[in-house]
């Protein structure tokens, strides 16, 4: 029984390692591509658009990756130019960043 136990313990554990490890790589390669498009000088929508294009392939299956992607580039680019700590998420700041990224 202590056999079966620690083996039924030990998958979600193994699970939840590399849904870490997944989700690190993810942030890395994220704030790496924006941190790049940002110092060429590239504004919101240029950066957006090719980290997502960079990303789709190896993370584009997550279920909310495209939901969250907009949100994860704004915030990235925030850091990497004049907002190194996050801002307050308002409905205005919503609209601002679509208006950014659809037009």
């Amino acid at each position: 029984m202590t056999e079966l136990l620690s083996h039924a313990l030990f998958l979600p554990v193994l699970t939840l390692t590399v849904i870490g490890l997944m989700f690190a790589a993810f942030v890395s390669e994220l704030y790496a591509s924006v941190k790049s498009g940002a110092a060429a000088g590239k504004d919101l929508r240029a950066v957006y658009k090719e980290t997502l294009d960079k990303l789709t392939p190896k993370y584009g299956q997550w279920v909310i990756f495209n939901h969250c992607m907009p949100f994860d580039v704004t915030r990235a680019y925030d850091e990497a130019t004049k907002f190194p700590d996050p801002r307050i998420w308002t409905a205005e700041r919503d609209i601002e960043m679509w208006k950014a990224l659809e037009t």
